[in-house]
């Protein structure tokens, strides 16, 4: 009996890894998730696909954030209609009070509040806000970093998986990195 039981709690931990949320990693398939917006919209990445997602961690209080934030809102307008979107995911403890609200509603990008399934899944790296992972039309991240993208860095990122294509077949268990990209930054 005492054998059957250890063969069981060895089974046991054995699975426990599985039943913890995947993490992105630069050149896996991006972790789906569902997301609730500020504006009430419900979100999951897999009906992102054939899209270059940015997945925007970042929090009010972070003055870096802020100013990507806003850099966001004015890069959409120009690479929204070749695929681009971004979801931003406020990480410092927003409530999603009214001013929270408003700002959703302004931006031409949907905005959320951090619950656990968001922070098992796409981290904050090196405990830095924002951090931002990029993924792919095919489901793939393709970038992972703590700080700030700038223009020229945002641009290097993201026009070269703009103009790769959408997969025939999007499914996440056929996708993997195109051969012949831009190395990623890691």
């Amino acid at each position: 009996m005492k054998s059957i039981l250890k063969v069981a709690i060895a089974g046991l931990a054995l699975a426990a890894p599985a039943a913890h949320a995947a993490k992105a990693k630069v050149d896996q398939p991006a972790p789906d998730f569902r997301v609730t917006t500020l504006t009430k919209d419900k979100i999951d990445l897999a009906s992102l696909r054939g899209k270059v997602v940015v997945i925007n961690r970042w929090a009010t209080w972070c003055v870096p954030c802020r100013e990507e934030f806003l850099l966001f809102d004015k890069y959409m307008p120009f690479r929204s209609k070749y695929g681009f979107t971004v979801i931003a995911i406020e990480t410092g403890g927003a409530n999603g009070n009214s001013a929270m609200r408003d700002l959703a509603k302004l931006v031409h990008f949907p905005v959320a509040l951090d619950d656990q399934a968001h922070a098992n899944a796409y981290p904050i790296i090196d405990n830095g806000v924002p951090t931002n992972y990029v993924i792919d039309r095919a489901g793939v991240v393709r970038y992972a970093k703590a700080g700030a993208f700038e223009i020229d860095e945002l641009e290097k990122v993201i026009v070269p998986l703009l103009k790769e294509d959408a997969p025939a077949d999007p499914s996440p268990e056929t996708s993997a990195p195109t051969q012949g990209t831009p190395a990623t930054a890691k």
